[in-house]
Order: structure tokens, then sequence, then C-alpha cells
């Protein structure tokens, strides 16, 4: 399947899974709807937990996990009849549960060549031990503590290539980054997702932990001879949200606390603004607490030590990133 063009609907989870098939690539077994009396019956006579997707871009939300098929036909009542994600969630994708550690592995590309970064861990669920809703991130610790270099050589060779070839083979090379969600089920490496963009909040505690020059990195990837990103230092981010995040951030209130400056340590602002001469949130995810050492557990140290000395009512923090 080509994309489609400007006068039709956008479905990357149904495109990427088409492409998956294309190349060979191990995923969840997965059906794709667009009509809701279909999705609630198939849901109705699959085993559960599964997950259910929104097929549009929704800022990251768009996935939920389900226990029962009654959650499930709230959620696709939410999804395709109510609107959550607008046009989003029109049609969805439902697929098998996996389980498994989850693992981040981004690459750059310059079309026919692919270069890996370092490995992430992203904790995506809003609570301490992986529970409670999917959020668009609550941290990241770099590298990944679940692979080694034996993994990333084999993630190249059975995901990150196939899918070059047959981009190749499309006629359409894909040339930047290119980041892929997987879970390390037992019976292997199954892919969740692609992004065509670094991950986030990976991103933060990767770039913060890169040793080489990242613009020269990309203007060789774009010039047609991707070059190796190099070495990284072990860094660590901590997402700091709003109360009630993320179904209804609770914003407006002072932040303090961010003109302390710590060795190793970056702030990189996400939901705030200026009010009345003050520094308030004004979403979601407000800040990601940034930090970089010898160890991952040295970063992460240093993360929480850094976030310990901010606030704004309402503030929550997972307190076990890449633990």
């Amino acid at each position: 399947m080509d994309r489609p063009g400007p006068a039709q609907s956008w479905r990357p989870q149904h495109f990427a899974k088409e492409i998956m098939a294309a190349a060979g690539i191990a995923t969840a077994d997965y059906r794709v709807f667009d009509d809701f009396d279909l999705a609630l019956k198939h849901v109705h006579t699959r085993p559960h937990p599964c997950v259910i997707k929104a097929d549009g871009l929704a800022g990251g939300k768009g996935v939920v996990i389900s226990l029962d098929p009654s959650f499930s036909a709230k959620t696709l009542r939410e999804f395709m009849m109510d609107g959550r994600f607008g046009a989003a969630s029109r049609s969805v994708v439902i697929e098998d549960f996996l389980v498994g550690p989850e693992v981040s592995f981004m690459v750059v590309s310059d079309g026919k060549t692919a270069y890996p970064l370092a490995t992430s861990r992203d904790h995506k669920r809003l609570l301490e031990g992986d529970l409670g809703p999917n959020t668009g991130g609550m941290g990241a610790i770099v590298p990944s503590p679940d692979t080694s270099p034996e993994l990333e050589s084999l993630l190249m060779s059975q995901v990150i290539n196939p899918v070059l070839e047959v981009m190749n083979d499309r006629k359409t090379p894909y040339t930047g980054f290119l980041y892929a969600g997987l879970m390390l089920t037992p019976d292997g490496p199954r892919v969740l997702e692609f992004n065509v963009r670094l991950g986030d909040p990976e991103t933060q505690a990767l770039l913060f932990g890169m040793k080489d020059d990242l613009g020269t990195a990309l203007e060789s990837a774009a010039a047609g001879h991707a070059i190796p990103m190099g070495e990284f230092d072990p860094a660590c981010c901590v997402v700091l949200a709003s109360g009630g995040y993320p179904a209804d951030p609770d914003i407006g209130h002072e932040i303090l606390g961010l003109e302390l400056d710590m060795p190793d340590t970056y702030v990189f602002h996400a939901g705030t603004a200026s009010s009345d001469g003050l520094l308030v949130n004004s979403g979601g995810r407000v800040l990601s607490v940034t930090a970089r050492g010898a160890t991952p557990a040295e970063a992460s140290a240093k993360a929480y030590a850094r976030a310990a000395t901010i606030e704004f009512e309402g503030m929550h923090f997972r307190r076990d990133i890449g633990a």
C-alpha cells in the first residue's frame, strides 16, 4: 500500500503493519476496522487482554490495553463513535497483547544504510510498576538494560534493514530517523510500532548523552552517506506531569525551583507558559528532567535529585525510571 494522497485519510498504524508484512517483520497479529459494529463483534469473540489503537495520529495517547470485552466495547465507542481523537480514531487496529520488556531502537538512515543510536527504555504507563493508563511517556533510560550488542545486531538484520529494503523496492527510499518500538517476548522481538522521528521522552536522554555532533551526522545522512553516531553516556529522563494527567491535566500553577543549576543535568520544557510574569504549567507533561552519568544508576540518581528541587501544585512523576 502506497501512502495515501492528500484527499485520502492517512492511516499510519495500518500502513506500518502492511510494511511489516511485506518485509517479513515479526509483530502482533491484528485486524483493522473502520466499522464500529464489526469491531464490537470482534472484541466480544477474541481473547483478552488485547490492544486497541487509533489508526491515526493521537499524540502518543491513542493506545489502550483492554483487559476484558466490556472495556474494549467502551474504548471502541469512545474512539469510533464519540470521536475521542477526531478523525484519528475513526479507524482502529485491534491486536494481540504481547508480554515482555519494551525497547526503543532508533537509527539514522541515508536511504540505503542505517546506523543505530543508543537503545532506550521508555516508560509509557502513568504509575510505578507499569500500572495505570498509557501516556505519551513518563521517562526513559539510556541505554536499555534489556539489550546487548548481539540483540542490536539482530534488530538491524531482522527489523531495520528489511524496512529499508521494502521502501527502496517501492522506490520511496527512507532517509532520516527510524524508530522501532519493540517488545522482547519469550518468542523473540516483536515490533509494536514504527515512528519516523526520535521518540519522546527518549530523545531528551539520548541526545543529552550523545558525545558526537548531531548536525554532522544528519548532514551526512541527508547527503546520502550516513556515518556511525559514536558513543553515548548513560542518561535518564524523568517527566514531571500535571495533576490529572493524562485524562484532564490541572494547569495554570506556578513552577518553582528552575533557577538551580546542577552539573550534568538539564530541564527541558514541554507544557509550560508565561502568565502574568510567572512560569506556569500549561499541559500534561510539563518538564523533562534529564541527567547523564558514568552509569545508568548514576544518571537516574542525578535526575531525581534535580526533580526534587522543582515544585508546582499537583506535580507528580514516576520514581522507578530505569529501575
